[in-house]
């Protein structure tokens, strides 16, 4: 997340290890509601159709560009897309996303700890993620890539559409 400089994508100011060996990383503070709670009130807008359109449509732009440096997030649910109270949209929450290109991320950023994985599942085999926005290879514990964030924005754009995950 840390390479990332998109306007969708929220900053990463710091990153480093505690005095105790604890991971910690320092990202702008994003204030608003999700994209999941305004689905969840939908009835109560009449333009909330257009507005959520408009939302979706950053989303893909901030992955679309995510794409280009090689990174999928993964997790990708409306949960975790923000709506800041001047209308911005942020993806949120990468604990689960991963470099596709290694060796050149390692290159760029030497001083970060990087998985060397394309198979999403950990060492107990349990798979990661939302199932209700998850793609079969993902939810198969199989190779995964660029497609299975598509199929995220594709599960999201059906919910948005039709008021149903």
């Amino acid at each position: 997340m840390g390479r990332l400089q998109h306007p969708g994508i929220a900053h990463i100011y710091q990153c480093g290890i505690t005095e105790d060996e604890r991971p910690f990383h320092a990202m702008k503070l994003v204030k608003g509601e999700t994209l999941g709670h305004y689905l969840a009130h939908r009835d109560e807008n009449r333009d909330a159709g257009n507005s959520m359109l408009g939302i979706f449509a950053a989303v893909a732009q901030a992955m679309a560009y995510t794409h280009t440096k090689e990174i999928i997030h993964l997790d990708l649910k409306p949960a975790n897309i923000m709506v800041g109270a001047f209308g911005e949209v942020h993806v949120m929450d990468w604990g689960l996303a991963r470099c596709l290109n290694v060796e050149s991320s390692q290159q760029a950023l030497s001083h970060y700890s990087l998985e060397n994985t394309t198979v999403f599942e950990d060492e107990s085999n349990h798979v990661h993620g939302t199932l209700r926005y998850m793609a079969p290879e993902q939810a198969r514990a199989d190779t995964v890539d660029k497609r299975t964030d598509v199929f995220c924005l594709g599960s999201i754009l059906c919910e948005i559409l039709t008021g149903r995950p």
